[in-house]
């Protein structure tokens, strides 16, 4: 007299699958685009950078005195004094930040082609921004983990 586990092992394959698909679905890629796009803008606009992929915050490159004059006799943002290097001298670059969802993928990008022109004129210039740091990944692995806990739980 034996125990027949083909109906649990169908059912668990099924919750498997599911799980699968609800973990790579529009939704839960959509909530960690705008996850990373806040925590770049955040940071930027403290004056941080990252230059490498799970690279450490640094300070942006401070601005040439030239510049800190040209930002005082025409200041653009509220965002931002005319000393500090934060990359929002209009605010403009900063949000237009976008992200695209694709193919089971979150791509960050600008809304604009002139934006992502301008954010590879500061990076080459010595402020990169684009990068997630260690801190900020695990931040949003955290956050995946809890909407995929929460799905699973929805399916069971």
């Amino acid at each position: 007299m034996g125990i027949d586990l083909s109906d649990f092992k169908k059912k668990l394959l099924e919750i498997g699958n599911k799980i699968i698909t609800e973990s790579s679905s529009n939704g839960v890629l959509e909530t960690l685009g705008e996850g990373a796009n806040s925590l770049i803008k955040k940071r930027t606009r403290l004056g941080y950078g990252v230059s490498s992929h799970e690279g450490d915050k640094e300070r942006l490159k401070p601005l040439s005195d030239a510049y800190k004059k040209v930002r005082k006799s025409h200041p653009k943002s509220s965002d931002t004094t005319p000393a500090k290097s934060n990359l929002t001298r209009t605010g403009e670059m900063l949000d237009s930040l976008d992200y695209q969802v694709s193919q089971g993928s979150v791509k960050i990008t600008f809304k604009t082609q002139n934006n992502v022109d301008k954010a590879g004129y500061v990076t080459q210039g010595g402020r990169p921004f684009m990068n997630l740091s260690k801190p900020e990944i695990n931040q949003l692995k955290a956050k995946l983990n809890d909407l995929i806990y929460e799905r699973i739980k929805n399916l069971l």
